[in-house]
């Protein structure tokens, strides 16, 4: 596998933290650490305070974070925050619910409870009428996923996927959707789906990751990296499997954009998922080694 996906989501192996105390901070209700903290936490260097903006930085991942603001940028990928990055006697503050869900889900996804040792993917695709059908992509999607070993089921809509689930159980697949827009500008956006955010967040971290580097190395379409958020809707709390929905806006026949051939769009599209795909498994794979020998000793 290419480093550039390595470099975002591999930080699964370092014992980080033994013994860590944090440090909170109440306000409004809300829960928050220091950046300090959290740098100190995941061995970053010292926060570096830019204007508005704070910055940690270690030899594998660049954090950027805005004051007053919930976008972020991990890698070069925007992530949206529950809560808005605060400033108090001029120190950042990071709510815990986006220290758990999206910070440690992202740098650690090997921790990630629920994310089991999936063997099955659930699809659901969908594309623009006046675009390619979907069919190759169908077709190149479904030989590349097998060829690692995963059984694939194609569906319509999440309805089918919640029926499917309690007979597939909560660790045994993934549903992943992929919708495909037309329109003047290439963008990704990613977003995870389901009552469970975090295995949802890692699988849609480990997607987007990969949809976005492997296009910008193929040189076919320029992507601007749109960013990853986390889904609600009532209907999704019943979706309990690890879920994300990609949303990839393309050029295919304005000339004004970038343009992508819809075979190579298929190849690429099918190469990326499956790459991902087989991280986020040997993630979880990594994960449930480690608790079987801790239970061992």
């Amino acid at each position: 596998m290419k480093k550039g996906f390595v470099l975002l989501v591999l930080l699964v192996t370092q014992a980080l933290g033994q013994g860590h105390q944090w440090k909170k901070i109440e306000i409004d209700g809300v829960a928050y650490v220091s950046m300090a903290d959290v740098a100190s936490f995941y061995r970053f260097n010292d926060p570096v305070n830019d204007g508005e903006k704070v910055i940690l930085k270690n030899k594998d991942v660049t954090m950027v974070f805005e004051g007053g603001s919930k976008e972020a940028d991990f890698n070069g990928v925007g992530f949206l925050l529950s809560q808005e990055l605060l400033k108090k006697d001029g120190e950042f503050l990071l709510s815990t619910t986006d220290l758990n869900l999206i910070v440690d889900s992202v740098l650690r996804p090997a921790r990630v409870r629920g994310l089991g040792k999936f063997d099955t993917v659930i699809f659901s695709l969908a594309f623009p009428k006046d675009g390619p059908d979907g069919k190759g992509f169908k077709s190149e999607l479904e030989k590349k996923v097998n060829a690692l070993g995963f059984k694939t089921v194609f569906v319509e809509d999440r309805l089918q996927v919640i029926q499917l689930q309690d007979r597939l159980g909560n660790e045994g697949a993934v549903y992943l959707e992929v919708v495909v827009l037309e329109g003047k500008r290439a963008i990704l956006k990613t977003q995870s789906l389901g009552a469970s955010a975090k295995p949802g967040l890692a699988l849609s971290t480990g997607l987007h990751w990969s949809v976005l580097q492997g296009f910008k190395r193929s040189k076919v379409v320029a992507l601007e990296d749109g960013r990853i958020t986390l889904g609600n809707g009532e209907q999704l709390k019943k979706l309990k499997l690890p879920a994300s929905r990609m949303e990839l806006t393309m050029a295919f026949s304005d000339n004004e954009g970038a343009q992508v051939a819809p075979g190579r769009f298929d190849r690429g599209m099918a190469k990326f998922v499956g790459a991902a795909l087989g991280f986020t498994r040997k993630a979880a794979q990594q994960r449930a080694e480690k608790e079987v020998a801790a239970e061992e000793k």
